[in-house]
């Protein structure tokens, strides 16, 4: 987790004490996901600015 996302969580802890914990997703190293009737991956995929599909994309895209 980089700087600006420890910073963002410190934010929201101090504003509501009652997400903290939420700031990383469990299983973003690969491992699967798991609720109660379903099973899902996280993963990030990092696309080249200099690259067509950084025109329309974001450029660090999460999925689940």
């Amino acid at each position: 987790m980089d700087a600006v996302i420890r910073a963002h969580a410190a934010r929201v802890r101090a504003a509501d004490p009652l997400v903290a914990g939420q700031d990383e997703l469990p299983g973003a190293g690969g491992g699967p996901i798991e609720a109660r009737d379903a099973v899902g991956r996280a993963s990030v995929e990092r696309i080249a600015p200099d690259s067509m599909r950084a025109a329309w994309s974001p450029l660090v895209p999460h999925r689940l």
